[in-house]
């Protein structure tokens, strides 16, 4: 392994997978076969140590998938860092314009309308957009033609398999009715 790091797995003959027991069988093996070389018995035994120890295989593991990947030769392109820039400086812009997008409430990024009531910032466009233009829900422009009842009945019971939430609940009649004069204004 790369920096005088040992491969024990390749020291002791075997695979990096392979069983205690194959481990121990390979190391009787070859113990026996260095008999009395007191260099390699030494190294042997350190390998098959650290080999039949969980702790200390785990960590020889990380440390030669370390080595093996600091010994990748593959060049890099010479474009490479100029490109990674690029790509994260996208990334960056386009987080950041979701993000704003998400703030205002849409892609009709202007802030809320002139006028619009709070009641239609806080309940409809985030979904609407701040000027009723669309966004994660369908534009209100064109609604004032189904009338007040339907608006009025879309803005309290919602509307479960467009996604749309009913606000009978906690919106007062009264501001049921704004939001429906407010709506057919857009």
């Amino acid at each position: 392994m790369a920096g005088g790091e040992p491969n024990f797995y390749e020291r002791l003959q075997v695979a990096p997978g392979a069983d205690p027991a194959v481990i121990d069988a390979a190391y009787r093996v070859l113990a026996t076969a260095a008999a009395g070389e007191e260099a390699r018995l030494a190294r042997l035994a350190e390998a098959h140590a650290v080999l039949m120890d969980a702790d200390r295989r785990v960590a020889h593991d990380r440390a030669r998938a370390t080595a093996m990947a600091l010994q990748d030769d593959t060049p890099m392109p010479a474009a490479w860092p100029l490109g990674l820039a690029f790509a994260l400086a996208l990334a960056g812009l386009v987080a950041t314009a979701i993000h704003f997008r998400d703030l205002v409430g849409g892609p009709d990024a202007a802030g809320p309308a002139p006028g619009a009531p709070p009641l239609f910032t806080q309940k409809c466009a985030g979904c609407h957009g701040a000027n009723g233009g669309g966004g994660l829900g369908p534009s209100l422009a064109g609604v004032e033609a189904k009338g007040d009842a339907f608006i009025r009945a879309r803005i309290l019971d919602g509307s479960p398999t467009k996604g749309m939430p009913a606000f009978r609940e906690t919106l007062p009649a009264r501001d049921a009715d704004a939001l429906v004069r407010y709506v057919k204004g857009l």
